[in-house]
C-alpha cells in the first residue's frame, strides 16, 4: 500500500481504511449473527472484491434465501478478474482491518475476526443520505452472513475459482 502523501485523493477517498473497515465490520456483523463465532482470517479478504466491484455488488442476493453457492454458479461475471482484485484488495483488507482493530470495532482472536466493543462512528443518518454508501453497507452485511452458510473458506475459495 502506498503511503497517504503518494495516493492520489480519488484513490485515498475512496479507498480509505475508516470506509472499507466500516465494510469488513458489517461482514464480519453479518457473518458473526448467524454463527456465534467469528468470520474466519482469510474470509475477510473477499469482501472488499466482492462488495466494491460494481458488477458482482449489483449481482448479490439481496436475502440470504439464495445460498452463497448457488449465486456463485449462476454468475458468471463475479469470477472475472477476481483473483485480481482479491490480489491488488490484499493490502487495503489488512490496513483497514488493522485500522478497526485499533479503534476496538473489530478483534482477532486466534485465527478468527469477531466485532469488538466498539461500533464503528457512521451514523445512519450519514448513511441514509448517501445511498453508495448504504449499499455497498447492506451488501457487505449481506455477503457476511451468505459466507457463514457456505462452508470452510477452501470449499468458498474453490467455488470462485481462486486458492486461499
Amino acid at each position: 500500500m502506498k503511503i497517504w502523501a503518494e495516493r492520489s485523493p480519488e484513490i485515498a477517498a475512496l479507498f480509505n481504511p475508516a470506509f472499507c473497515g466500516v465494510l469488513l465490520y458489517s461482514a464480519i456483523n453479518g457473518f458473526s449473527g448467524s454463527k456465534r463465532h467469528g468470520m474466519q482470517y482469510e474470509l475477510s479478504f473477499l469482501i472488499l472484491p466482492f462488495v466494491l466491484h460494481g458488477p458482482t455488488c449489483e449481482s448479490m442476493p439481496k436475502t440470504i434465501a439464495t445460498p452463497f453457492h448457488t449465486w456463485v454458479n449462476g454468475t458468471s461475471i463475479l469470477r472475472i478478474g477476481l483473483a485480481e482484485r482479491v490480489r491488488a484488495a490484499t493490502p487495503l483488507t489488512r490496513e483497514s482491518i488493522m485500522f478497526m482493530m485499533s479503534r476496538q470495532c473489530i478483534s482477532l482472536q486466534g485465527e478468527r475476526l469477531f466485532v469488538g466493543p466498539k461500533k464503528p462512528k457512521l451514523s445512519s443518518k450519514k448513511i441514509a443520505k448517501v445511498d453508495d454508501v448504504r449499499h455497498a453497507v447492506q451488501a457487505a452485511t449481506t455477503l457476511g452472513r451468505l459466507l457463514a452458510g457456505a462452508g470452510t473458506p477452501a470449499t468458498i475459495y474453490a467455488s470462485v475459482g481462486i486458492a486461499p
